[in-house]
């Protein structure tokens, strides 16, 4: 009787029989093992990760607060900076009460 780890004797006993009925089986009609255990999950396929870009776009701070401003107040558009820049909504909020 093989030792399976997290079974019980009967556990063991079952796994026993059934191995041995697939070797016998595999031997008395020569069947050849392709090497694939249904039991395993070595064959299963991994979930591929999925690699979210990382965003490099400049977060705006308190650091570059100002300069945001002053560029927005020369020349920049909502969509510039937001195609530039990362944003919080509580910054956006104060920037827009800086522009108007």
């Amino acid at each position: 009787i093989p030792s399976i780890k997290a079974t019980n004797i009967s556990q063991q006993l079952g796994g026993a029989m059934t191995y041995t009925k697939r070797y016998l089986l595999m031997n008395a009609f020569d069947i050849t093992d392709n090497n694939l255990d249904f039991d395993t999950t070595e064959n299963t396929k991994k979930a591929e990760k999925k690699v979210v870009p990382k965003d490099t776009r400049t977060i705006i701070n308190e650091k570059n607060f100002d300069n945001c401003v002053q560029w927005m107040q020369t020349s920049g558009t909502w969509d510039e900076l937001e195609r530039k820049y990362r944003i919080s909504k509580e910054l956006r909020a104060k920037l827009e009460l800086e522009l108007s």
